[in-house]
């Protein structure tokens, strides 16, 4: 064994304990979060219950994924900075907002109310596509509020127990080699294109790992792109001025054929139609360059791991989002191939699966 590879198995444990820390603490707020609406809003616990063998493949498949998420920062060119999302004072400032929207989330589940908006969400709501108009997740406003974008990443991070940044960058390793062995990467600045940035998670992992890329992230939510605005304004490095959030329909995008070396989405497919899932396909090949990467992070699809079909299935039930169904049951590696592409790899980590692929050129 190698200096540097005994020295990275040191570090890998701890980095790993901490991950799998943070993610209990996740796991024990949701189900504190759970069992108070419950309760507060009479509704049952079901969603709040785990059997204890669901328990043990929860713990073993995020066990899974953290382990492989440290050894890709510490075997490849990925920066350790991906690992610190955010600081533990900011976590505990935003927990009554929190709690206070959860019970708001359980009433509108209970009710079955998935087109409520308050005033801010309505203003501009007839310019979005029709299956945009909706409280997806039942969360409060949809994607369309400043109070929505406050609290999404939190609230995803309950949802997946903590794991949901680290699902985000299981294709990194295998997007840094593609781009590495791509003819334009070592000649000039890479241009990325993202497709429904929200808040601006995945675009901070993309900078960070490739901190010399020009990013334009777009979004048809004004208020979730002036939230990543602010994820990135706390920082007064150059670099940042490469970096564009742009409103877009991913479907109709304002750029000139071939325009960048890499387009992806991360978690945007599962909420779209599946005609319009074939339209966004079909756009990102028209803007990527002959031999460009495109790549997505999202949601498992039914046979990725099967045992965990049975929770795919029953995703829909709990959580508005009424294009599911259809996502896990057609084949995203289907569609994106007979859109020009060819697969490069894919990876599955905890309820995430994504691949990699490269445009053929023309």
């Amino acid at each position: 064994m190698t200096a540097t590879s005994s020295g990275q198995k040191l570090f890998a444990k701890p980095l790993i304990n901490l991950c799998y820390l943070r993610s209990f603490h996740y796991f024990l707020e949701y189900q504190a979060l759970q069992t108070l609406s419950a309760l507060l809003t009479k509704s049952n616990l079901r969603s709040a219950r785990f059997s204890r063998e669901n328990l043990t493949i929860l713990a073993r498949e995020i066990r899974e994924l953290f382990e492989s998420d440290v050894q890709n920062i510490l075997n490849s060119d990925l920066p350790p900075r991906l690992l610190w999302t955010e600081s533990p004072i900011s976590h505990l400032q935003r927990l009554p907002k929190i709690v206070s929207d959860g019970i708001d989330l359980s009433l509108r589940r209970r009710r079955r109310q998935a087109h409520e908006f308050s005033d801010e969400a309505q203003m501009g709501l007839d310019k979005l596509p029709e299956y945009y108009r909706r409280n997806f997740h039942f969360q409060t406003d949809g994607y369309l509020s400043e109070h929505s974008a406050e609290l999404y990443d939190h609230q995803v991070e309950l949802l997946f127990a903590g794991a949901a940044d680290a699902m985000r960058r299981i294709v990194l390793p295998d997007v840094v080699e593609a781009l590495h062995s791509y003819a334009d990467a070592a000649s000039k600045q890479i241009a990325f294109l993202e497709l429904g940035c929200g808040t601006g998670a995945m675009t901070r992992n993309i900078h960070l790992t490739f901190p010399h890329a020009r990013i334009v992230a777009t979004d048809l939510s004004v208020p979730y792109l002036e939230m990543a605005k602010k994820r990135f304004s706390k920082s007064s490095t150059s670099r940042n001025r490469q970096i564009e959030f742009i409103e877009a329909n991913a479907t109709q995008l304002p750029f000139k054929d071939q325009s960048f070396d890499a387009v992806y989405s991360v978690f945007l497919f599962h909420e779209l139609p599946r005609e319009v899932r074939i339209e966004v396909i079909r756009e990102a090949r028209r803007v990527l360059k002959p031999g460009g990467v495109f790549f997505y992070i999202d949601s498992l699809q039914l046979g990725d791991k099967p045992h965990f079909d049975h929770v795919l299935k029953n995703f829909p039930r709990d959580f508005h989002e009424p294009f599911y169904l259809n996502y896990i049951d057609v084949p995203m590696h289907d569609l994106v191939e007979s859109a020009g592409f060819e697969l490069l790899a894919t990876r599955f980590g905890f309820l995430a699966k994504g691949e990699v692929y490269r445009g053929r050129k023309i």
